[in-house]
């Protein structure tokens, strides 16, 4: 399917040739040309775009307007070359003055954005204003934890079920980007290790008692007297 359509768009444009008179100066608009594209096809569309064009139109001279969504395509034009496009929000003084509406769209006029050869991440937050590089549901089960192993001063378990401990668990072991999964970690270990941990406490002696094979006499003459003897 996606090789059709790509074939489909270039076929379109090749159509046209025997239209254009030789030397003729060329606008061509194509929108929104990569919709449906494997990513490795978007990737590389800007580069099979212009040699085709180059050998198709190559007595003509070209002005080529597009209207992409993919950050693949803005890497590979320049920030001059680009006009970003965002909408108004409550925040904005236009709509604030009642020059605009909530919604209308607007030009960013923002020029230290580089979009020329830059991380498609990077383009996701800054040319596409996307709001984070994470899914809406994961990135809230993340603050979720977050929340949960900062606001907690009780300790291991504290206020928290073994069935949120095992939950968060497994979603600081499913997180797929190392950064985030590392924080999460270092978080969840101070958690445990929480010196106000009464439950933390109590497990980590019962581990050391089964471990020396103590009796609950011994155990409680080590944590007063620091001695083995009834």
């Amino acid at each position: 399917m996606e090789h059709s359509q790509f074939l489909s768009l270039f076929a379109q444009v090749g159509r046209e040739k025997d239209k254009i008179k030789e030397s003729e100066y060329l606008i061509i608009f194509i929108d929104e040309g990569e919709t449906n594209f494997h990513p490795e096809w978007e990737r590389n569309y800007i580069k099979i775009l212009k040699d085709y064009l180059s050998q198709v139109y190559f007595n003509n001279r070209i002005h080529l307007v597009i209207t992409p969504h993919s950050p693949f395509v803005a890497s590979d034009l320049p920030r001059e070359n680009m006009i970003m496009l965002d909408v108004y929000d409550e925040k904005d003084e236009e709509v604030i003055n009642g020059k605009q509406n909530i919604g209308n769209c607007k030009v960013v006029k923002n020029k230290d954005i580089k979009t020329f050869g830059a991380n498609i991440f990077d383009l996701y937050t800054e040319a596409f204003f996307v709001e984070s590089s994470f899914g809406e549901f994961a990135k809230g089960k993340i603050k979720e934890v977050v929340k949960d192993l900062t606001s907690n001063e009780k300790g291991e378990y504290g206020d928290l079920t073994k069935e949120r401990i095992k939950e968060i668990e497994y979603i600081i072991d499913s997180i797929g980007e190392k950064l985030v999964s590392t924080k999460l970690e270092k978080l969840y270990e101070e958690y445990r290790n929480n010196k106000n941990s009464v439950e933390y406490k109590k497990e980590q002696l019962k581990m050391l008692q089964e471990k020396l094979g103590l009796s609950n006499e011994q155990m409680i003459n080590i944590i007063k007297n620091g001695d083995l003897n009834d």
